[in-house]
């Protein structure tokens, strides 16, 4: 378990780190700005844009930090 862990996390560092990423992230932002318009900015729809990176952030958080504690103790 702790193997695959840490080879997902390894992973999802390499992932987020990378310029498809950074492309996709824009992507996002684009979408999120094109699709307001059209939903008229609606509660719902802010509280679905703001879920969905809520839970993106959450979990890049704690990826991120197990890849840095494992780096941490290699040094």
């Amino acid at each position: 378990m702790k193997e695959q862990l840490r080879n997902l996390s390894t992973k999802i560092s390499v992932l987020a780190g990378s310029v498809w990423a950074f492309a996709l992230a824009l992507l996002g932002i684009a979408v999120w700005a094109i699709t307001g318009p059209h939903f008229h900015f609606s509660d719902r729809w802010l509280i679905a844009v703001a879920t969905f990176t809520d839970v993106v952030i959450f979990l890049m958080v704690f990826s991120l930090q197990y890849s840095q504690n494992r780096d941490s103790k290699s040094i």
